[in-house]
């Protein structure tokens, strides 16, 4: 999320700050609620009237702390990258009398609706896309929308470039020092599940079968899912991990020999483009929130979505037979990666367009002393 706030910055001198909620009740609930798919369904259709009805109980976990962020940096934007942000800062607006402007970036492909009916209408959203502003023109103006390009972590730009024997060492090295060793096998196929703290447990009937099947030697990122590392530490041919660094994760991307997806977040799907080493093998995503990019693989020609365990193996296993039957998509993951990066170097500066069309004002004095609004 950093390197996307950073490329908004464009070429004007600002100065970001960047503020991470340390509040888990938006995030627990969210885990909780996508897994039961109908009330996941049923909230994002009525989002509005949810938010008309609770509006302050979302607003009150951050409320002090995000009262406090904006007395100390007094800033002429914010950008939000969560639904709900908007109406937590545009409260806090009111109650300080402040001056400045909230944006939302949307941080998800195509139609994502609840973007705009989790608070009132704001005067600028960031898309990532033309087809994602399209789709949002049913809600969004189309004067009120700009499109941005992200530009990935330098790690990931920097194992792309990296010589084969380089890093195949790195993966070597760390395949050795995972918790449940890789034997290396060089004759053996080395495959990547990846989903996310979360997201890789919805894999795990695949998984199963890839154990089972023993043609494979099975690298999983279980991030902070302890619960599930621990579980497929018992597996044979499975040999799971838990939260590394991105250059590390960058090396294990580039080196296996095939990446299977249990999520698909933008970002992701970046950073394998800018490793560009395989298609996109789609097993699961987050409904709702994911269903567009599922979509976006397809008509990109990039990957394929396959939910079935048994068709999903039979396509890992013509992939790494037949690489070169699948190199168109990996060339296509390449142009659309470097168009990205060339629209994430000619970004608009979003708070240079803000400031052009109302110049900000001084919030506080610097000796203002921090006195917390009450929200009722």
């Amino acid at each position: 999320m950093n390197m996307l706030f950073q490329t908004m910055q464009g070429t004007h001198n600002t100065t970001l700050y960047t503020y991470h909620s340390r509040s888990v009740i938006y995030d627990t609930f969210y885990r909780f609620i996508v897994h039961i798919p109908w009330l996941y369904v049923w909230a994002r259709v009525h989002t509005r009237m949810l938010m008309k009805i609770f509006g302050w109980i979302v607003v009150l976990p951050d409320y002090r702390a995000s009262i406090e962020v904006v007395k100390r940096i007094q800033p002429d934007l914010i950008i939000c990258a969560h639904p709900l942000q908007p109406l937590i800062f545009l409260k806090v607006r009111k109650a300080l009398r402040a001056n400045y402007d909230v944006a939302m970036c949307i941080c998800d492909y195509g139609d994502q609706k609840e973007y705009v009916d989790s608070s009132p209408m704001l005067r600028t959203y960031l898309v990532r896309d033309e087809y994602t502003k399209d789709c949002m023109e049913k809600y969004i103006p189309s004067n009120s929308m700009v499109v941005f390009g992200t530009n990935v972590p330098d790690s990931f730009v920097e194992v792309s470039a990296m010589n084969e024997v380089r890093s195949t060492a790195l993966f070597k090295e760390f395949c050795q020092q995972l918790a449940k060793p890789l034997v290396w096998n060089p004759v053996r196929k080395k495959l990547l599940v990846l989903g996310g703290s979360g997201w890789v447990k919805s894999s795990m009937s695949l998984i199963g079968r890839l154990s089972r099947c023993g043609e494979f030697d099975v690298l999983v990122a279980c991030g902070k899912d302890g619960k599930t590392e621990r579980k497929l530490m018992n597996m044979d041919n499975i040999f799971p991990f838990g939260f590394v660094d991105q250059r590390k994760l960058a090396v294990v991307e580039k080196a296996v020999d095939a990446i299977i997806l249990s999520s698909i977040a933008p970002a992701t799907m970046h950073e394998l483009f800018t490793i560009n080493r395989h298609p996109l093998f789609v097993h699961r995503y987050i409904q709702g929130q994911e269903t567009p990019h599922v979509k976006l693989v397809q008509d990109w020609n990039v990957g394929m979505y396959e939910p079935t365990d048994e068709k999903m193996i039979e396509l890992i296993k013509d992939y790494c037979g037949h690489p070169d039957k699948y190199a168109e998509m990996v060339n296509r993951a390449h142009s659309i990666q470097m168009n990205n990066v060339d629209r994430a170097r000619n970004n608009p500066s979003i708070p240079a367009r803000i400031r052009a069309e109302r110049p900000a004002q001084q919030l506080y004095s610097s000796d203002d002393p921090l006195k917390i609004p009450s929200p009722w």
